[in-house]
């Protein structure tokens, strides 16, 4: 189900089109209603709608503003406005806003219906474009990171992709650390674990021991390697102090080269 929040100041237009259109049928439902924009935003905290038809004309917050700060705290939301000829010009000034579409008074229900479907149906294709996105991420950062260690990176090229990626690279030192595994090759370990088990068990011990630092990051490089990227406001030699305890702190199972 996806969530619809109307919103209007005319009482009668507000249980008009509660009632008399089967919104659950269309696999909508109905979290709310409100009479101005700032008793929706209240109540867009709450219920957290994906869909919102309101009218432009309210008192205390019309519908320009309702609409802009709900595009600014929920950016994916879906928001149609409802219109009369005599606000054409504001109905212009809200497609700026990025609204989804506006629908003109009077009108009838099916036409708003359809207007709302539409609305479920670009919502639904952004999600799930969002949700490929989201899985594609961990493979870009890795890519990512394989490209600034070989340093194939153009400087505005490395602004612009970490942060898209969500990587912070603002410290203003930077140290980096190669960590291989005792005996890696040995048949032993083979046998028992995989090299690339193996690996992952140490890159995940070396996560959580490096969790509470705000800018280290864990790589999984080439081969046997694991390469950690630390960066600190700290000069470089109490930098280098701190990464070498770490290091001590991770046993003799790895060596630091």
């Amino acid at each position: 189900m996806y969530k619809l929040m109307i919103v209007d100041d005319d009482v009668i237009i507000r249980r008009g089109l509660s009632h008399n259109i089967d919104w659950e049928s269309h696999g909508i439902q109905l979290s709310g209603t409100a009479g101005n924009g700032k008793e929706a935003l209240m109540l867009a905290e709450s219920y957290k709608p994906d869909l919102v038809v309101t009218d432009i004309r309210m008192p205390h917050m019309d519908g320009l503003e309702l609409t802009e700060r709900l595009m600014a705290n929920y950016p994916e939301m879906k928001v149609i406005l409802m219109t009369s000829y005599e606000e054409f010009e504001f109905a212009k000034k809200a497609l700026k806003l990025k609204v989804f579409d506006y629908i003109l008074k009077p009108f009838e229900n099916g036409a708003l219906l359809d207007t709302v479907n539409r609305a479920v149906a670009e919502y639904r294709r952004e999600k799930s474009v969002r949700k490929q996105i989201i899985d594609s991420m961990p493979p870009l950062r890795q890519q990512f990171w394989e490209r600034l260690i070989s340093g194939r990176f153009e400087e505005t090229e490395l602004a612009t992709e970490s942060e898209f990626l969500g990587i912070r690279l603002h410290a203003p030192y930077y140290a980096a650390s190669v960590i291989k595994i005792d005996d890696y090759r040995s048949p032993k370990i083979l046998n028992r674990f995989g090299q690339e088990m193996l690996k992952y068990c140490v890159g995940n011990i070396i996560e959580e021991m490096t969790r509470h630092m705000d800018q280290c990051y864990v790589v999984h490089y080439e081969g046997e390697e694991i390469v950690l990227i630390f960066g600190s406001d700290d000069e470089p030699v109490h930098m280098a102090h701190e990464l070498h305890t770490l290091m001590e702190k991770c046993g003799p199972m790895w060596k630091l080269s």
